[in-house]
């Protein structure tokens, strides 16, 4: 294996280590905006490097371009989509869980 397989593999395995995180976080997660992080962590960060890893492991050099534009418009377009939807939600007035991350009460 060369070194560019070797630091392909490391990123595609970060990034599916982010997404398997934060899909347990979706699930445990208790209201909305916490699981929207947890979503905007996966866009923003989980997805980019996967794609990264496999543009980097890629051959074909069209292909890889296509992937890294996909990485970047994932990152950017994270943050923004998260903000959309818990502003949205918090207009038709949906409010965070008062005793979220207490416990024994």
């Amino acid at each position: 294996m060369s070194p560019t397989d070797l630091i392909a593999a490391a990123l595609a395995a970060l990034g599916v280590a982010g997404l398997l995180v934060s899909g347990m976080c979706l699930i445990r997660f208790p209201d909305f905006y916490t699981r929207v992080h947890a979503v905007r962590l996966a866009g923003g960060i989980g997805a980019p490097l996967v794609c990264a890893g496999l543009a980097l492991a890629n051959l074909d050099g069209a292909l890889a371009l296509k992937l890294a534009v996909l990485a970047a418009i994932t990152m950017l377009l994270a943050s923004p989509a998260a903000h959309i939807l818990a502003s949205a939600a918090h207009g038709a007035g949906l409010a965070p869980l008062s005793n979220a991350g207490k416990r024994g009460s």
